[in-house]
């Protein structure tokens, strides 16, 4: 190739094939993230999400409310109190033996607990929840529900 014969319509040839390469790896790269935002969404709508809250009903009347606001059904719920705070957790072994493991929650439902809070309480509860859904078996969450 010579050069002294590269004139405007060559860099003006050169500009648009590098533009155009550029805008092609941009795509690609734009491409791979949709993707991935489509396989995330899909793997959302399969999965179960579970939450807690701790709930005042009326005076010195409280709940601990287990709820699954995701899109499927959460099979086999199971709780797990951290070991050290067994003895100061608002939950009882009798009342969490009563109802746990559960067998299904369903989307947007929920299980209640009655809660023993008291002054000397604690204002923060962790509890660890234990499910399996249409996506995996045991899924874990930790939880820190709050009065």
């Amino acid at each position: 190739m010579n050069l002294e014969n590269f004139g405007y319509g060559e860099a003006i040839a050169l500009v648009a094939l590098l533009v155009a390469f550029y805008y092609g790896w941009q795509n690609s790269k734009l491409t791979k993230q949709l993707i991935t935002k489509e396989a995330d969404e899909a793997e959302a709508k399969s999965r179960a999400d579970l939450g807690a809250n701790i709930v005042k009903i009326s005076k010195n009347n409280y709940r601990l409310k287990i709820f699954n606001r995701g899109s499927v059904a959460a099979r086999n719920v199971r709780i797990e109190l951290k070991h050290e705070d067994e003895e100061d957790h608002c939950l009882t072994q009798r009342e969490i033996a009563s109802k746990f493991p559960h067998e299904c929650i369903e989307p947007h439902q929920g299980v209640e607990l009655f809660a023993a809070i008291h002054i000397g309480s604690k204002s923060k509860h962790p509890l660890r929840l234990i499910w399996d859904d249409d996506l995996r078996p045991n899924n874990e969450k930790m939880v820190y529900p709050t009065i």
